[in-house]
């Protein structure tokens, strides 16, 4: 009874340091991941609190993606600075969307982009938000 209790407490030790261990590398490469993204121009430099980031955020979406430009090179661009079109295709007029995650370790940040084109494929609205999406 006895060696059978202590089989049973080893195989739960093993299997807690085999999660532990899972857990630390886990943290590790979370905490890495973040340095390894190299900073770009629609989100580099925000600072403030989280409304102050989205304003200039949007500001420099509409800036560098006036009224009329076209929605290749927007796409070209985003894709350039490491963002992911969450609606591939949709009709025409409907409302699209880009997404940039930049989580750290304890947040989940997000940078979207939001826009609709015309027939011609010429954007007629954008958007763009930039903040937390959720903290341990």
């Amino acid at each position: 009874m006895k060696s059978k209790t202590l089989r049973w407490l080893g195989a739960l030790l093993a299997l807690a340091a085999v999660a532990t261990v899972a857990v630390i590398a886990t943290l590790f490469w979370v905490w890495l991941a973040q340095y390894d993204r190299a900073p770009v121009p629609l989100t580099n430099g925000l600072k403030g609190d989280w409304a102050v980031m989205s304003k200039a955020f949007d500001d420099r979406v509409r800036i560098t993606f006036p009224i009329g430009t076209s929605e290749q090179r927007l796409t070209r661009v985003l894709k350039a600075q490491g963002f992911h079109q969450v609606d591939w295709g949709g009709q025409t007029g409907a409302e699209h969307e880009a997404v940039r995650r930049e989580d750290g370790v304890a947040c989940n940040i997000g940078a979207r982009i939001y826009w609709r084109s015309d027939q011609s494929g010429r954007l007629r609205e954008i958007r763009g938000h930039y903040g937390e999406e959720g903290c341990l």
